[in-house]
């Protein structure tokens, strides 16, 4: 019996309109990001190496200043879907935290 992993979000998800790159080991692929929130986002990609478990490195554009500016997000896959692959995040610098909690704030408002 496969066990069934329940999502524990920190946070509210905002809709993200821009398209990112997915890296899992070698090979990347451009892909639509449905979501993104401060714990992790969900892609709009049917990509086979992508899945449960599966560490992956997203890099998308933040504003900086009013400045789009490219940040590398790490994480891994949590669930696969028919909607979509969702990636919980593991490892964010701190620039990229900021950044991302910006996006996010100026979303809500």
């Amino acid at each position: 019996m496969e066990s069934i992993a329940v999502e524990h979000r920190s946070g509210p998800r905002r809709h993200f309109p821009q398209e990112v790159m997915a890296i899992a080991g070698n090979d990347h692929r451009l892909c639509r990001m449905h979501n993104i929130g401060d714990g992790g986002a969900l892609l709009e990609v049917s990509w086979g190496r992508l899945t449960h478990d599966v560490e992956v490195e997203i890099i998308l554009d933040l504003p900086v200043n009013n400045i789009l500016t490219p940040h590398h997000l790490f994480g891994k896959v949590a669930r696969v879907t028919p909607v979509g692959t969702a990636v919980q995040f593991t490892i964010i610098n701190s620039e990229a935290q900021k950044a991302l909690q910006t996006y996010l704030t100026e979303r809500m408002n």
